[in-house]
């Protein structure tokens, strides 16, 4: 009778399916590349993915049933530690391609690796030859290997993907260096509450990791299977739907904004197109902030308080000096203002449907 595959199984397999293929891509940029930073920059991330595979083998509960079975239980993680050590070596000195700025003048992370293997080995060895408690050896290990890459997430990893995504102006590339910065942030948080919970145990105290750990959990393996193993192709779908959702939202916020300004004048608000605002919210979106800063000056001569305080914070907006982006970002929180506070609570929705109204002029008065 066959076993089923369990998802530590597919697992393995994608991953060795994954270093397979980039092997063969490597070999052809290889080939065409001439830059010999890019070539080595590659085989340095095939390098680590061929790492996580391996370590995921190691991992894999027949291996380690058998290593415990050859070599003896205090070496069933040695494997997998080993190379998760080098392997994270590895991603650092990518991180050193990727922000030259960055890298500290002493390779401590280099030294940092060194002596965690040479403690965790030499610990792993104490144990095995019952020269001292192998349950004290091997906690005490796992305490440094944790701490070890706590460290070095916290001070490269994270701050270099940072610092990379804010200087990629491409937005494909800067959401893949995004979710790989969510990547070492969730292994950071993983090690950290590892290393709370080894800490926890020596000190005594009761210490639950496993929401941390859920959560650590739910943000590092959907980020490195999207940001790692996705092709470029994904990324620029992403970010074509990302934007297109962000118009949407965009829309609607500067379409409540519009509304305010034109309720306080006592005017009627022009209708919407469907196609418009499905197929084209960019253009609505251009469309309602010239509306808008239209009726900016008439709100400035009207007495009323509400409109004055509106056409202030508008008059910041329309500043040409301003960035774009803030200038959005303004815009985006006077609309949620609008429609959560300006508004009374019994015209909410009927303003919402409103100012989301297609088709004919809507003439309805709140």
């Amino acid at each position: 009778m066959t076993r089923p595959l369990t998802i530590e199984t597919l697992v393995v397999i994608v991953l060795w399916m994954t270093v397979a293929t980039r092997f063969i891509v490597v070999l052809r940029r290889g080939s065409i590349a001439q830059s010999g930073a890019h070539r080595r920059q590659a085989w340095y991330f095939w390098s680590i993915f061929f790492c996580i595979a391996l370590a995921a083998t190691f991992r894999f509960e027949p291996v380690r049933g058998f290593l415990a079975a050859e070599i003896g239980s205090e070496f069933s993680k040695f494997p997998r530690t080993v190379i998760s050590i080098f392997g994270y070596l590895l991603l650092v000195r990518v991180c050193y391609t990727l922000a030259p700025e960055l890298r500290p003048r002493r390779d401590w992370p280099l030294y940092l690796s060194l002596l965690t293997f040479v403690c965790y080995t030499s610990l792993v060895l104490a144990a095995s030859s019952n020269r001292v408690a192998a349950t004290a050896a091997l906690f005490t290990g796992d305490v440094i290997f944790h701490f070890h890459l706590l460290i070095l997430a916290a001070r490269i990893t994270v701050p270099t993907l940072a610092w990379s995504r804010r200087q990629e102006r491409q937005p494909p590339m800067r959401l893949r260096l995004l979710l790989m910065e969510w990547t070492h942030r969730g292994i950071a948080l993983w090690m950290l509450n590892n290393t709370a919970r080894d800490l926890a145990v020596v000190i005594g105290l009761p210490y639950n990791y496993i929401p941390v750990y859920y959560v650590a959990l739910a943000i590092t393996v959907p980020t490195f299977v999207i940001a790692y193993l996705m092709p470029s192709v994904v990324f620029l779908g992403l970010t074509f739907f990302i934007g297109y959702l962000s118009d949407l939202f965009t829309l609607i916020l500067f379409r409540a904004v519009e509304y305010r300004a034109r309720q306080l004048l006592g005017r009627e608000m022009g209708a919407l197109r469907l196609f418009n605002a499905l197929f084209l919210p960019a253009e609505a979106v251009y469309r309602s902030t010239i509306a808008i800063l239209d009726v900016r000056k008439a709100l400035e001569v009207i007495s009323d308080p509400r409109a004055q305080a509106l056409a202030m914070r508008l008059r910041v907006i329309a500043n040409p000096a301003i960035d774009y982006d803030r200038a959005l970002e303004r815009f985006w929180w006077i609309g949620l203002e609008v429609i959560c506070v300006d508004l009374p609570a019994i015209n909410r929705w009927l303003a919402l449907n409103y100012f989301l109204k297609f088709g004919e002029q809507a003439n309805v008065r709140v």
